[in-house]
C-alpha cells in the first residue's frame, strides 16, 4: 500500500493500464571475471494488480500480486528488489494524480520511485539463519545493502543476521 499526502485519482483510469510501472532485479549479483555487478531492472507490471482509492481510501494505492491463476506469481519475491515509478502516457503529466485540488489539470503526484525489498537472510531456504547462510553468499554473492555494489558490507549484513540473532 503506497499512502499519498492527499486524495488521488488515476486520470487514465479507463485505457486499461495500471498508473504505476513496477520494476524488478534480482538481488543476486551476475559475477563474471572481472567482478560481479547489479542485474538490471525488468518491468513485471503485468503480475500485479493496481487499485487507486481501494475500499474508499482516497489516499491510498494498493499493489497487490495477481495471483498464479491470473497469470501471476502470487507474491513479492525475497529475492527481488522491487521499484514502482509513476506511469505517463502523454510522457508529460502522470496517470496518478492529486484529485480533489482548484488546479486545471489535475496536478501531478510526485515523490516517486519508491523502492523496497523483502530482504530475508536465509539465503540457502533451508528454515534457518546460519552459518550456512554466509557459506551461501560466499558461493552466491547477494547485494543485502541493496547499493547497487556486491562488496564486503554486504557479507556482513548476512554475518551480523546469523550471530546478533535475538
Amino acid at each position: 500500500m503506497l499512502r499519498h499526502y492527499g486524495a488521488i485519482i488515476d486520470s487514465l483510469a479507463s485505457d486499461g493500464t495500471i498508473p504505476l510501472i513496477i520494476r524488478r532485479r534480482s538481488l543476486l549479483a551476475e559475477c563474471g571475471p572481472s567482478g560481479c555487478t547489479a542485474p538490471p531492472w525488468i518491468d513485471v507490471s503485468h503480475l500485479f494488480r493496481v487499485t487507486v482509492q481501494a475500499q474508499g481510501r482516497p489516499r491510498e494505492v494498493w499493489v497487490q500480486p495477481k495471483s498464479t491463476s491470473e497469470g501471476g506469481e502470487g507474491t513479492f519475491g525475497s529475492t527481488f528488489e522491487y521499484e514502482f515509478t509513476l506511469r505517463s502516457a502523454d510522457g508529460v503529466h502522470t496517470d496518478l494524480r492529486s484529485a480533489n485540488t482548484l488546479a486545471t489539470p489535475d496536478p501531478d503526484v510526485g515523490g516517486y520511485p519508491y523502492r523496497f525489498t523483502l530482504m530475508c537472510m536465509d539465503l540457502n531456504v533451508d528454515g534457518f539463519v546460519d552459518d550456512r547462510d554466509i557459506q551461501a553468499w560466499v558461493d552466491q554473492p547477494v547485494d543485502t545493502t541493496v547499493d547497487e555494489f556486491i562488496a564486503v558490507d554486504d557479507l556482513m549484513v548476512i554475518v551480523d543476521a546469523v550471530y546478533n540473532q535475538p
